[in-house]
């Protein structure tokens, strides 16, 4: 198993949405059709009034804070290269 400062790191489970911390990236692509569906997934996160979305620019810490709880779910549409996933994936594979 993973582990922070120690102790094991565990992600949420069941978390209602209305209570949800989640955590996107717009993603790689700039292209106005890929920015806008990418921006309307994020207002449905709003709009189903999830307790907040936050935007931090990096694939592998989505994860990592997914992994230890801080944060209930990150999703992201395009990732820009296997340097974004390579360390978020050692931690979730633990």
């Amino acid at each position: 198993g993973a582990f922070l400062n120690g102790e094991p790191i565990r992600a949420t489970k069941g978390v209602p949405l209305t209570s949800a911390m989640l955590v996107n990236n717009v993603g790689a692509g700039r292209e106005a059709p890929f920015v806008d569906v990418s921006m309307e997934c994020a207002r449905a996160a709003f709009m189903a009034k999830c307790h907040a979305v936050r935007m931090t620019g990096s694939a592998a810490v989505n994860m990592c804070h997914s992994a230890c709880g801080r944060v209930d779910a990150y999703w992201e549409l395009l990732v820009g290269g296997p340097w974004d996933l390579a360390a978020g994936v050692g931690i979730l594979n633990e």
